[in-house]
């Protein structure tokens, strides 16, 4: 079996277990949050609080209606997400794999990511997080793909596919345009991508699935949070006015200390939910993405300078330390609640799951490269064992030789002079 084929199988194996743990841990009914809303809504296919979660609503309500019919309706919306959750920790590895070529480093970050306490929280909690990770994995699966084609014909088709998934993921979660952005930007640059693009976002683009919802919801659903049915109130629920604002609260310190205080705590947070490895692993990828390589390995070089830059523009935007967070529109960056309230930071560090799932892909590869290293010290210290006991044997065939030699050359004289001694008795008798 080819190594691709083992890793598949292995990371398919281990989603599989993180699966069953999840399902395991799964609240029986209706946590806190949003999850009561979200529930009702994919239930009753209605529209859930501003801005809308139009992909989340429609597949629950496929979900819990066609393919679980049975149980409490939050424990099957639990259900679904744990499925999220754990095919998102299939694309971690998987991708991992496919970057560094080690199947233990990329399964130890396939680990930390499932249980880190963030992701398990939302893996079992109804809500549009887990499914928010899954379109981050898709797309910085997909992105990988493309920067590391073979030819431009292959990297046009993984961009059709990755316009496709970025259509659907808009019309769950709007944080996703801080992704989406650079990843734009970077590979819609030829004409040809471009016209896709286009030609593939008018198929599934975010007014799509907000008009589609919007008229599901005009003929099954009720109406919770306004009228969507007309172009007006669509908008209005889109741009958030309910709340009248685009923060989630009023009066949000927006300094630039307050931006660094807020990107403090996304970087302590961050180091705890990955056991202590990111700012390591940060640190290695911004060497490595300085260095020069060739063949591969320069593939893996461009890779990891473009996710650094992605999580640089997602942990800057909802870690705080951005101009965007300094705006009075901004409305996905963690300054639109006060961190310094202990009861807002659970809310806050919801937002940090989509780029920590980019540092667990670059923790990969600092457990690759200390796999490596650990085996080249390894091997360097066998090669010295082998060296020395060669060396030790050649010690010993020295005398060994020299001793069976002069054995051999007494033999030999003795043979040759005994038949003249006896000889020489016999004539004396």
């Amino acid at each position: 079996m080819a190594p691709a084929c083992k890793a598949s199988v292995t990371f398919g194996l281990m989603s599989a277990v993180i699966l069953l743990v999840y399902l395991k841990t799964l609240p029986p009914t209706i946590v806190g949050g949003d999850s009561g809303d979200i529930v009702v809504s994919a239930w009753k296919l209605s529209v859930p609080h501003p801005p809308g979660y139009p992909t989340i609503t429609m597949i629950g309500h496929v979900f819990m209606h066609y393919l679980l019919p049975f149980g409490e309706p939050a424990w099957r919306m639990g259900v679904l997400n744990a499925i999220f959750a754990a095919s998102s920790s299939l694309l971690l590895g998987l991708t991992a794999f496919e970057l560094w070529d080690d199947t233990l480093s990329a399964a130890t970050a396939t680990i930390l990511y499932s249980f880190s306490p963030l992701v398990w929280q939302y893996a079992t909690t109804p809500e549009v997080f887990a499914l928010n990770n899954l379109f981050v994995a898709l797309l910085v699966a997909i992105y990988v793909k493309v920067l590391t084609a073979a030819d431009k014909h292959a990297a046009l088709r993984w961009t059709r596919l990755g316009v496709l998934c970025g259509g659907i993921a808009l019309g769950n979660q709007h944080t996703i345009v801080i992704l989406l952005v650079p990843i734009a930007l970077d590979v819609g640059g030829a004409e040809e991508e471009e016209a896709t693009a286009k030609t593939t976002g008018r198929f599934c683009s975010l007014s799509d699935s907000y008009l589609l919802l919007a008229l599901l919801s005009a003929a099954h659903g009720d109406e919770i949070w306004g009228d969507v049915t007309t172009a007006g109130g669509l908008l209005r629920h889109l741009l958030r006015t309910e709340y009248g604002t685009f923060d989630l609260i009023s009066g949000v310190d927006r300094s630039l200390s307050s931006a660094l205080t807020s990107l403090l705590l996304y970087l302590l947070t961050l180091s705890r939910e990955s056991s202590h490895l990111a700012i390591p692993s940060l640190l290695l990828s911004c060497w490595f993405a300085g260095s020069s390589a060739a063949g591969r390995d320069r593939k893996r070089v461009i890779v990891s300078r473009r996710l650094l830059l992605l999580w640089a523009a997602y942990a800057s935007s909802t870690g705080g330390a951005t101009f965007l967070s300094i705006t009075p529109c901004n409305c996905c960056n963690s300054l639109n609640l006060a961190h310094r309230r202990r009861s807002y930071r659970g809310v806050l560090k919801r937002f940090h799951l989509q780029p920590n799932y980019l540092v667990f892909v670059l923790i990969a590869h600092l457990l690759a490269k200390v796999c490596r290293n650990a085996m080249r010290i390894a091997g360097g210290r066998k090669e010295e064992e082998e060296k020395e006991n060669k060396k030790a044997k050649l010690d010993m065939q020295l005398p060994l030789s020299v001793a069976v030699v002069v054995i051999v050359t007494s033999l030999q004289v003795s043979s040759t002079l005994e038949p003249d001694v006896w000889v020489e008795k016999s004539r004396s008798e």
